[in-house]
């Protein structure tokens, strides 16, 4: 599915944020990246979703160069749920899920398919009842599961998640990682930026160890959850 090849990336003042980073993943995984603040978990995370390009190295998607897909082609396999999203107009919570739905439509009005497919996302997250309210009124939780539903919607076979239980009570929390680990079960990959240790314990599949922008280790969470390691 994905093979990260030796990639690093700078900022414009010189300063190293990821540092010669390889690993693989194949299909149907759900795989956890985490480490202290400003490791670089986020920065990697970007690269594979292409927000942004390493300054050296190579990532390839089901054996392309992540460079060679064209935009609409990659929307339609991978979805990237970013930490921080801004939305500035008064959609409604259903419109922001039919988003998801553009990559399809090219440039289309979307069909009676597509609002039953945005309505059963929502469902999932259970949030069917937030359909008609204004997403800016959305509390922090409500709109991580309206934002998670619109990724949904692009019926990704890649699943990008920064932070995702960031502002979710525990009940949604749970919820949104037995979502995860039965996407990995239906041959989706899913790739989130955690912080709670506890909750990647008894979710991930696999666990990606950041440190200073390099990776220390990569492994089942019980290889990598060694107390010296974590030390």
């Amino acid at each position: 599915m994905l093979d990260v090849q030796n990639i690093s990336y700078r900022t414009r003042s010189m300063k190293w944020l990821v540092r010669d980073i390889n690993f693989k993943v194949d299909g149907s995984q759900f795989i956890c990246i985490i480490g202290p603040n400003g490791a670089g978990k986020s920065t990697l995370l970007r690269m594979i979703s292409r927000e942004i390009s390493p300054y050296s190295g190579r990532i390839n998607l089901l054996d392309r160069d992540l460079r060679d897909f064209d935009p609409i082609e990659l929307a339609q396999i991978r979805a990237y749920l970013a930490q921080k999203r801004n939305v500035t107009f008064p959609y409604r919570a259903l419109q922001i899920v039919l988003l998801g739905r553009h990559p399809y439509l090219q440039g289309a009005k979307e069909t009676e398919a597509d609002l039953t497919l945005a309505q059963q996302k929502l469902e999932i997250l259970q949030s069917n009842h937030l359909a008609d309210q204004n997403y800016l009124t959305l509390s922090g939780g409500e709109s991580t599961r309206v934002d998670m539903a619109r990724s949904l919607a692009q019926e990704p076979r890649l699943l990008l998640l920064d932070e995702p239980t960031n502002n979710l009570d525990p009940y949604h929390q749970l919820e949104l990682l037995n979502l995860c680990k039965s996407l990995a079960l239906h041959k989706k990959t899913v790739i989130a930026v955690m912080h709670d240790l506890n909750l990647v314990a008894q979710y991930a599949d696999q666990v990606l160890l950041l440190s200073e922008g390099k990776l220390i280790i990569k492994g089942k969470p019980e290889d990598v959850f060694d107390p010296i390691i974590l030390r």
